[in-house]
């Protein structure tokens, strides 16, 4: 095929659906050899890092991202990936050095990307407070509001979910319905709004959501929107203190899910599922049941 930019942008993302397959090994040898016949594509070097990433060859990974900023040094998402790596490594300091560069970028995605990496790590190093001042920060990093500052006020809902401040999660979960509003990021956002009413005690507001959240499902995308929906059903009654009624449709939300998450680094849809499962039949008496759901976020 020619390489045209349409031709570039799928080869690029295809790697992407074999990890999503289960096949993250094709990944890398399709976008390898993708590379390889385009010396002077960097997109085809950047795809190519995030897929040796995602494999753990963090050293091949870094010099595809050598080439990468070399014919492209202006694009923050190749110092982005070089992050992701340094945070699977467990290099804290290096990660922490790369976020810094992004956050102080000229750029409004550089900032975006070097406040969500300082999310990641500080969620890693268990400091919540710092977690949610960057999240802030990845909010106001676009002028214009949209799907990205739409996705650090859920990713702030979420911590303060976790911190049990569940009427501030209300708060940041609706502020990211209104920014994401018709992307294709709004199903997320309602999902996790009708989450946080929940937990505040609203129920009804969680079901209204729940609703709004059915209207918006995609025909052409049934079993990923109706996993969206069970995963909003399952948390709306987990948080409303039925965790009977949660199992249910969380199973179903999981039997929905691909053989892996697409992305590398990117928030896994897996996770919550299989966590609200195993929390789910805790609660429910069911501790036998739980335990292999919490083994998989576990071992993941």
């Amino acid at each position: 095929a020619k390489s045209g930019t349409r031709v570039s942008v799928a080869y690029t993302n295809l790697p992407g659906m074999y990890r999503m397959l289960g096949q993250p090994e094709k990944a890398v040898a399709f976008i390898e050899d993708y590379a390889k016949r385009n010396p002077e594509n960097p997109s085809a070097y950047g795809s190519l890092a995030t897929s040796l990433v995602g494999v753990g060859r963090y050293d091949d990974a870094a010099r595809a991202l050598d080439r990468a900023k070399l014919l492209d040094p202006a694009n923050p998402a190749y110092d982005d990936t070089a992050a992701v790596a340094s945070l699977l490594r467990g290099d804290w300091n290096e990660a922490a050095r790369i976020a810094d560069v992004l956050a102080n970028s000229k750029t409004e995605t550089g900032r975006w990307l070097g406040a969500f990496n300082h999310v990641a790590l500080s969620g890693y190093l268990g400091r919540s407070a710092d977690a949610l001042t960057w999240a802030g920060r990845a909010s106001t990093a676009y002028k214009v509001r949209g799907q990205r500052t739409g996705q650090a006020h859920q990713q702030a809902g979420n911590i303060l979910l976790a911190r049990g401040q569940n009427a501030e999660a209300v708060v940041e979960m609706s502020k990211s319905v209104a920014d994401t509003k018709g992307t294709v990021a709004e199903r997320a956002s309602l999902q996790n709004q009708a989450w946080a009413l929940a937990a505040a005690g609203r129920r009804a507001d969680a079901e209204a959501t729940v609703s709004a959240l059915v209207s918006k499902s995609d025909p052409a995308a049934v079993i990923r929107d109706g996993r969206i929906v069970n995963l909003a059903r399952g948390l709306v009654a987990l948080a409303g203190r039925d965790p009977a009624a949660a199992v249910t449709p969380l199973r179903d939300a999981a039997a929905a899910l691909p053989a892996r998450a697409g992305a590398v680094g990117a928030p896994s849809a897996h996770l919550p599922v299989w966590s609200a499962i195993g929390q789910a039949l805790l609660e429910a008496g069911r501790p036998t049941e739980a335990l292999p759901w919490f083994e998989k976020v576990a071992t993941s």
